[in-house]
């Protein structure tokens, strides 16, 4: 039985959520994928409470699960529980293929640019925000990048901390690079590697950071719901952690993915939409390097949305990360949120669906959301409208509107 039956067969016996999908949807082999539903994250979303396993929401209810909260790069967060001993056997492959490529360790010191809710902070003005997870784990807050001051701060930390490695996203690799370029100061020669995630990596930002750190800067797909997806090989093609995950594009070998987690057995995802599009092929004939038999071609979606505005830059991944904050304060209260941004009134406007009984608590969410931003954009006009139904389609997360 391969891992993919061995997880249907247990969501067919443990789980009443896939016991009411499987009965809604007439499954007559619960061990074939492919008569499964699609999940959408508004479904996740809207049944996240009623998702466990057998036993789970126990341990949900006494603290004893992982939680992974995405920052809703697509406009809806959402949260996922892990049993510990399961998230950590999710992470394993990506931890092989790091150490067998790169001679990478989970006991090496690393730099980590994170967009959700950092907990304590340090740092504040133009310094970046961080706080150690682990003697070796720095975490930097994403959004507190806004200025040059604040890369130049920024290399001043990868000085003093060393870090073996950088887990980055590509806008904050190019605003770092550029950092370097421009002040002729050198990165240390601790840094080994560097791994790209949360955006599409381009060429011109893989030159730079060659450029300036002269070592491997490797792609990385995953998801907070999920962990990794693909991983980059030495020939550059995007291999499927098949250890990890089933991966199938909605129009076969093109289109939105679609993804089975075979490790979190707490909260399952069966065929979860993440909203990225994709085009799968085999690795046979493309690559020989044995990491893993299907490859993703190309991955569409991933993008950092960036508006400029008179001596702002609005930034979709520091817009996200303000929801994101202020969603783990409220438990996650925000069902979906964009951002608008009229040229004309120079006003920016959060646009907030509020699930449930937490629509109480709009006035306070709103307030804490502009309180946010204003730090990083002074006075720049801030607004927040309450939508009372869901956005259709699959809007950006930052549009400009007359």
């Amino acid at each position: 039985m391969t891992r993919l039956e061995k997880m249907l067969l247990y969501v067919s016996e443990h789980n009443d959520f896939y016991k009411k999908r499987i009965a809604e949807y007439g499954i007559k082999n619960p061990l074939d994928i492919t008569q499964y539903p699609v999940l959408t994250r508004r479904e996740l979303q809207e049944n996240r409470y009623n998702m466990f396993s057998d036993g789970y929401k126990s341990k949900y209810y006494n603290q004893q699960l992982r939680r992974q909260s995405s920052s809703g790069s697509t406009g809806i967060p959402v949260s996922i529980f892990w049993e510990r001993d399961d998230y950590a056997l999710s992470m394993l492959p990506l931890w092989r293929a790091r150490r067998d490529l790169h001679g990478i360790l989970p006991s090496d010191k690393v730099m980590k640019f994170i967009t959700s809710d950092i907990g304590g902070k340090f740092g504040g003005g133009n310094r970046p925000q961080y706080y150690f997870e682990s003697k070796n784990i720095l975490n930097v807050k994403r959004a507190s990048l806004l200025h040059e001051e604040s890369y130049a701060e920024l290399a001043e930390m990868i000085d003093s901390f060393s870090p073996r490695w950088l887990y980055i996203q590509p806008s904050v690799l190019h605003l770092l690079s550029l950092c370097y370029m421009r002040s002729g100061k050198k990165p240390p020669l601790s840094i080994k590697y560097i791994e790209s995630v949360g955006e599409t990596l381009t060429g011109t930002v893989r030159r730079e950071a060659l450029d300036v750190f002269g070592v491997p800067v490797t792609n990385m797909y995953g998801s907070e719901e999920m962990n990794c997806i693909a991983y980059e090989c030495g020939a550059g093609h995007m291999h499927v952690i098949e250890d990890n995950v089933f991966v199938e594009a909605s129009g076969g070998g093109a289109g939105y993915d679609v993804i089975t987690n075979l490790c979190g057995r707490a909260m399952p995802l069966i065929r979860y939409e993440q909203g990225d599009t994709i085009t799968l092929d085999t690795a046979e004939g493309v690559c020989g390097c044995g990491l893993g038999k299907t490859v993703i071609k190309s991955i569409d979606g991933r993008t950092n949305e960036k508006i400029k505005v008179g001596g702002y830059e609005l930034d979709s991944l520091l817009l996200t990360s303000a929801v994101a904050e202020v969603n783990n304060i409220y438990r996650n209260a925000i069902s979906e949120f964009y951002f608008t941004f009229s040229p004309a009134k120079e006003t920016l406007v959060c646009h907030l669906f509020i699930r449930g009984d937490e629509r109480k608590w709009y006035g306070a969410i709103a307030g804490d959301i502009i309180s946010l931003l204003r730090r990083s954009f002074g006075d720049l006009k801030i607004e927040t409208v309450r939508n009372t139904e869901y956005r259709r389609g699959k809007g950006t997360i930052l549009e400009v509107k007359e």
